[in-house]
Parts: structure tokens; C-alpha cells; sequence
């Protein structure tokens, strides 16, 4: 069952910016980041998934693997 709260673009765009941040907020690449941001989407396991919503719908920062 899929949250009704859940917005997959939603998800993308914040992924985007995120990228747009580490590369050090250099314009150009936008179209880039979120091609990238859907691609990690597509790949990452469902348990990812849904554990990067839930640290979102908490406020928390997402959490990143070493």
C-alpha cells in the first residue's frame, strides 16, 4: 500500500538539491542532479526507500552510508 503522502518528485528534488550542495551549489547542472537522483531512486533497495522517507518525514538528516 503506498503512503498518500509519499511524492516520489518530492523525494527526487530534495536528492537533486543535495547534489547540487556537495558538488558546491555550481549552476549548470541541474538537469543532471536529477537525472542522478532518479537513478539512486530506481537502484536503491526498497528498505532504503523507505527508510530515507521516513528520516525525511521526520526532519532528520538522511542517513548516508560509509
Amino acid at each position: 500500500m503506498k503512503n498518500a503522502n509519499y511524492d516520489p518528485q518530492d523525494v527526487i528534488a530534495r536528492r537533486a538539491y543535495e547534489l547540487f550542495e556537495e558538488r558546491g551549489r555550481e549552476d549548470g547542472q541541474d538537469l543532471d542532479d536529477w537525472l542522478q537522483a532518479e537513478r539512486e531512486l530506481q537502484t536503491q533497495p526498497a528498505s532504503a526507500t523507505a527508510r530515507r522517507r521516513q528520516e525525511q518525514n521526520a526532519g532528520a538528516a538522511p542517513h548516508r552510508a560509509a
